[in-house]
């Protein structure tokens, strides 16, 4: 699942702001992008009027970041492909300070921000707001898994996003705000790391959700889970229900009883509608290890 931005900038989605102010000369935000549209859009800005920082394709279509100057990564954008495109700032351990442009998991060029520059463009927590599809420069495609650390991440932990990784997997260090939008929520699942992060995206007009275009990307989460007894399903009953979370359809379910004896009967998965359908087992008897003692039930999805 995706967010869908139709080339009208009224259309967005942009972040609440506190008013607590903290300041990270470090940074590492980015998303995965796949845009239809790849000459002169800006489709994610983070920080507050005057002091922004984005990721944009410049008119050749090339990718490139903001951090007071523009620096170009020399890797085009493809259009109608996921693209995964990080802007890390991180200390060069002299004092100074390097300012990344990363695609695909790959550090493409670097810059270097003056004292003047870290003074002025820090990323300013103080009203700061990571915007999606809201610039002038209209966005056209879709977008899925932004995220913001207010660190440096390293190069291993960005080689690990490019392959797949979520970015909750990484370590939570200074996480800020991360938006899966892989769902109908857009709340910040790191929400509750630190008193001042946001607690999600607020939409202006309309963002809809692509409810089947996602990249490879690994949510963490637990898997869907419910309890069933069999006073209320009988034996050979179909059990149906929804999932949400998952970046790829499950193939698996598990029946688990008190016991510990597990079932892992046939599921059908509409992956598209996010439901399931699997056969309650015919027999309930003692408990072998092939059939369920009687009593709750929990199933789950993997």
């Amino acid at each position: 699942m995706s967010r869908i931005f139709d080339g009208n900038n009224a259309n967005h989605l942009v972040e609440e702001s506190f008013d607590l102010e903290s300041i990270a000369n470090e940074f590492t935000y980015g998303a995965w992008f796949k845009l239809s549209d790849t000459t002169s859009t800006v489709p994610m800005v983070v920080g507050k009027i005057g002091v922004s920082k984005w990721i944009d394709l410049e008119s050749s279509g090339n990718w490139r970041i903001r951090d007071n100057s523009y620096i170009y990564s020399g890797i085009a954008g493809t259009a109608n492909a996921w693209q995964l495109v990080i802007h890390r700032r991180r200390s060069n351990g002299s004092g100074q300070y390097v300012a990344d442009v990363i695609t695909d998991g790959v550090v493409r060029t670097t810059g270097s921000p003056t004292a003047a520059d870290l003074a002025a463009n820090a990323i300013l927590t103080d009203g700061a707001t990571i915007a999606l599809g809201k610039s002038s420069s209209s966005t056209t495609g879709r977008i899925a898994h932004a995220f913001l650390f207010l660190r440096a991440l390293s190069d291993t932990e960005l080689t690990s996003l490019a392959d797949g990784a979520s970015p909750g997997n990484l370590d939570s260090e200074s996480r800020r705000a991360y938006y899966p939008m892989i769902g109908a929520s857009l709340a910040n699942e790191w929400a509750d790391d630190a008193f001042e992060n946001p607690l999600g995206l607020e939409m202006a007009g309309t963002v809809a959700v692509d409810t089947a275009d996602n990249p490879t990307v690994d949510a963490i989460v637990a898997p869907s889970s419910v309890t069933v007894d069999d006073s209320a399903f009988e034996p050979g009953k179909a059990i149906t229900g929804t999932y949400a979370n998952f970046t790829a359809a499950p193939t698996v379910v598990t029946l688990t009883d008190s016991a510990g004896n597990t079932l892992t009967p046939a599921v059908t998965i509409n992956d598209n509608a996010k439901t399931f359908s699997t056969a309650y087992p015919a027999r309930i008897t003692t408990g072998t290890g092939t059939t369920l003692l009687r009593g709750s039930v929990t199933l789950e999805l993997t």
